[in-house]
This record gives structure tokens, C-alpha cells and sequence, in this order.
């Protein structure tokens, strides 16, 4: 069915879709084979309907979603989960460190090697803390750059990628619900401290 706000991923010739809003709620996680427009719908569900949910590829055949607004209650979460498609499973992820981002939907994730990079997103309080990576052998969250640097706070970003360590992220909308033509470059090596700025990375 038609939907806005859905999370979405493209891995191994599936284009997953998670979630949205529309002329109802949705709760569910279906895919479609791109090459034979043949659509499956999981036997597995979110706990609630969801809009937002950022989405990033995870091994050979799942998928990680963090965050989105729970069309329930109206809040916006920071819940973690697996999705495995091949199995069809869909796990929760217990974070161990008491640090955690802050709720938010529409925000930008991407994996590489053992870590699961967060930027931005969108919060009805503001958002204090513009990027993260959770480690996921060891379940722990950190903080690489806080709010107050000069890098604009995005989400729906339109392009997001890992370019020779670095993320790329190019449009989307800013915290003015502008849409931003903003390209930034982003080192995932080191945190690039501003002056004033003191992080838990550097």
C-alpha cells in the first residue's frame, strides 16, 4: 500500500520497506525482489507502527533500524533492532552502555566494519549530540561530535555514504525544515574537534 515516511533499504536485490504512515499505520516490513517485482511481507512486525526509522545494511543479510516515531504514542524512540531477512528475525538490540542517543526519527545511518555511524535526525526537543557510532560486538554507543560545532543538524537525507572512511552526506533538510544543499564530508578515523569543543572521542 501507498505509504509516506517509511524506512527503506536496497541489499542483495531486495528493496526493503519498513513502517510509514498512510491511509493507515503501519507496523509491517515487507520487500520486493528487484528483478522479479515480486513483493514479500515478513511474518515479523514492529512492536508499533513507525515512521522515520533510519536503516543501514548489516552483514551479508540484515539489516539494522534505529529510531522513528512511534505513531501510537507520538513520541519519538531510540530503539535498536535486527532484521535478518533470509530468516525472517527480528531481534531487539540491548545497548550496554548507559550513554545512548538521544530519541529521534529521520535520522542518517550507515555500517562500516564493526561500527554503526549515526548522524542527525528530527526530535520535538533539540538534539544535543549530532553524531554517534555504536559499537556492535561490544553493544556500546559513542559520541564523536556534539551540536555545538558548526556542522548543520540534517535528516531525510537524500544521500548518505562511506566513501574511503569518510561519510558523505548531501541534502535532506536542516533544522529549519529547509531543504538543505549542504554537502559534508565527514572523517570516521578521527573526531574533528572545533574550537571550545571537548568529546568523549578526542
Amino acid at each position: 500500500q501507498g505509504r509516506l515516511n517509511a524506512g527503506f533499504k536496497i541489499s542483495n536485490g531486495l528493496f526493503i520497506l519498513i513502517g510509514g504512515e498512510g491511509s493507515k499505520d503501519f507496523s509491517d516490513i515487507s520487500y520486493v525482489n528487484i528483478s522479479t517485482n515480486n513483493w514479500v511481507t515478513s511474518n515479523q512486525a514492529l512492536y508499533h507502527p513507525t515512521n522515520g526509522i533510519a536503516a543501514t545494511t548489516w552483514g551479508s543479510s540484515s539489516i539494522i533500524l534505529f529510531g522513528g516515531e512511534n505513531l501510537n504514542s507520538k513520541h519519538v524512540v531510540n530503539t535498536l533492532y535486527l532484521y535478518d531477512y533470509v530468516s525472517d528475525t527480528f531481534d531487539l538490540i540491548e545497548p550496554l552502555s548507559i550513554l545512548k542517543p538521544n530519541p529521534r526519527s529521520s535520522a542518517i545511518t550507515v555500517s562500516h566494519g564493526e561500527y554503526i555511524y549515526l548522524y542527525g535526525g528530527y526530535s520535538d526537543i533539540p538534539i544535543q549530540d549530532l553524531f554517534y557510532k555504536f559499537h556492535f560486538p561490544s553493544r556500546i554507543w559513542m559520541i564523536v561530535l556534539r551540536g555545538n560545532t558548526d556542522l548543520p543538524l540534517l535528516y531525510n537525507s537524500a544521500y548518505a555514504k562511506i566513501e574511503n572512511n569518510y561519510l558523505r552526506l548531501f541534502g535532506g533538510r536542516d533544522k529549519f525544515d529547509l531543504i538543505s544543499k549542504t554537502s559534508l564530508l565527514i572523517s570516521l578515523s578521527e573526531c574533528q574537534c572545533k574550537p571550545g569543543y571537548s568529546g568523549s572521542s578526542c
